[in-house]
C-alpha cells in the first residue's frame, strides 16, 4: 500500500509540474501575438505604394497591410518601431520581351493554318467526284504541312540569329546533326 500511495504522490507532482510548465509557455507565445510592439512578415509594393503585411492577423483597411508611399517611410517605420528591415516583394510581374511567348513551331503553324484551311474548305464542299479528284491533285502537291513549318521554323530561327548564317537552305551546325 505505500508504494501505491508513493506512486500516487509522484504521479501528482509530475502532472502538477507539467501543468505549470505548459501554462507559462502558453502565456509566453500569446504575449508574443498580443503585444503592442507591430510585427509584419512581408515588405510588399504594386509599382506604386508599399505594403507592410502580417500574415498572421486578418486583413483591416489602416491596420494590416500598413500603406506607405515610399520606401523611406518603410524604413523610417521599421527603424522606429525597432523592426528587422524586409526585402521588397514586387507583386507585379514584368514582361520581358525579349522572352518568347509562343514557341517558333505555334508560331509558323499560324501562319500557315489559314491556306490548309481554305483548302479544306474546298475539298469539302466539292460535290462532283472529277473536280474533287483534280483539287486532290493539285493540294496534293500543295499540302505538305510539315515541310512549311520546317521551313518556317528555319527562316525564324536565322532571322534571330544571323550569326548561324545559312548554306544552300539549311542552318549552319545542323548537318553535324545528320
Amino acid at each position: 500500500m505505500k508504494t501505491n500511495n508513493l506512486d500516487l504522490l509522484i504521479l501528482l507532482v509530475l502532472v502538477l509540474f507539467l501543468v505549470v510548465v505548459l501554462s507559462r509557455l502558453s502565456k509566453k507565445s500569446t504575449e508574443q501575438f498580443t503585444s503592442s510592439q507591430p510585427y509584419f512578415d512581408y515588405l510588399l509594393t504594386d509599382g506604386d505604394k508599399f505594403y507592410l503585411y502580417n500574415a498572421r492577423m486578418l486583413v483591416s483597411e489602416g491596420v494590416n497591410p500598413l500603406s506607405f508611399s515610399t520606401l523611406e517611410e518603410v524604413r523610417g517605420f521599421e527603424h522606429q518601431n525597432n523592426l528587422q528591415q524586409l526585402p521588397v516583394t514586387d507583386l507585379v510581374v514584368k514582361k520581358v520581351n525579349d522572352d518568347p511567348q509562343e514557341n517558333y513551331e505555334r508560331v509558323c503553324a499560324k501562319k500557315i493554318a489559314p491556306l490548309n484551311s481554305e483548302i479544306n474548305a474546298c475539298l469539302a464542299y466539292t460535290k462532283d467526284e472529277n473536280q474533287l479528284d483534280e483539287m486532290n491533285l493539285l493540294f496534293s502537291s500543295m499540302n505538305s504541312v510539315d515541310r512549311d513549318i520546317e521551313s518556317c521554323m528555319m527562316k525564324t530561327i536565322v532571322e534571330e540569329n544571323p550569326e548561324l548564317g545559312r548554306i544552300d537552305n539549311e542552318i549552319k551546325y545542323m548537318t553535324q546533326f545528320y
